[in-house]
């Protein structure tokens, strides 16, 4: 039976921290494997807010899945779960147990209990889906998803925009409804998929209030180490804007706005607060 570790746990919990002692434990980079399961650390330039650990930590730590798209390009779950399970496949064959670490849920929730097999996402069609939200609205284009594939359409969210312009990419892209491809192709856990047996470890505190303490220190921490520059730096690139994937990221998010209408950096920091307290909160609820 294979074996892999999971860790996982709300922002700012001290995983990654973790993860990397487990790493040294087991014997290090001829032992273990550390793969990383989080939506914004994938994207290179995003450093800071996403508290990444830092080049020299990565030296002696390496994670597979930082770093490895731009800023303006997309990332899907399908995209993840592809990569995790050739990353889980290669550790297999070189004898390491796999240390994945991260707290994006849906991730998690694909990786173990698996997700239908759909063509890789298009940056090319991606950018021109983009482009028609913006020309018409996402309303609109859920109207035109409806129309193309009802089953879809039935259960996803009018307001839900990764998910609605996914079924409009894997549409236009080959002309087969994605509810075609979710019967053709049902959803396999990891031990169906691969063999392996998951210990999953949850790191959670055991007072909410010591959570959000963790979290507004990380933030200010993350102010002083020159994040607004960060983003100021991200919208300067070709392709990144306010609704790229990789700016939706919490924090990211909040900045971008700052920075665009010039409110008080008060606020802004506030705003940013109780945006990851939620997702903590999101993410204590999914481990519950």
């Amino acid at each position: 039976m294979r074996q892999a570790v999971l860790i996982t746990g709300p922002t700012a919990a001290g995983k990654t921290e973790i993860a990397m002692e487990l790493y040294d434990r087991m014997g290090g980079e001829s032992k273990a494997k550390l793969i990383s399961i989080d939506s914004a650390l994938v994207y290179r330039g995003m450093d800071i807010g996403t508290a990444k650990p830092d080049k020299t930590t990565l030296a002696q730590y390496p994670h597979a899945l930082i770093d490895i798209r731009d800023p303006q390009e997309g990332y899907s779950v399908a995209d993840f779960v592809s990569d995790a399970d050739e990353l889980l496949e290669k550790a297999s064959k070189e004898g390491l147990v796999p240390i994945l670490v991260g707290g994006t849920m849906l991730y998690v929730k694909c990786l173990r209990d698996g997700i239908s097999r759909l063509p890789k996402s298009d940056p090319g069609m991606r950018d021109y889906l983009e482009q028609r939200v913006a020309q018409i609205g996402l309303g609109e284009l859920y109207k035109e998803l409806i129309a193309a594939d009802p089953e879809a359409a039935a259960k996803i969210h009018p307001n839900n925009r990764q998910r609605v312009l996914r079924a409009m990419e894997v549409f236009l892209m080959t002309g087969k409804k994605i509810s075609t491809f979710w019967l053709e192709n049902p959803a396999q856990n990891l031990h169906e998929r691969l063999g392996y047996q998951l210990k999953t470890l949850a790191i959670a505190p055991k007072q909410r209030r010591d959570l959000d303490k963790r979290i507004e220190i990380r933030f200010r921490s993350m102010l002083e180490a020159g994040f607004l520059n960060e983003v100021r730096v991200l919208r300067e690139k070709s392709g990144v804007n306010a609704e790229s994937a990789s700016m939706r990221s919490v924090g990211y998010r909040q900045a971008w706005k700052h920075l665009e209408h010039g409110s008080k950096t008060d606020e802004f920091v506030e705003e940013a607060l109780a945006a990851t307290r939620q997702l903590a909160k999101k993410q204590m609820t999914w481990l519950r």
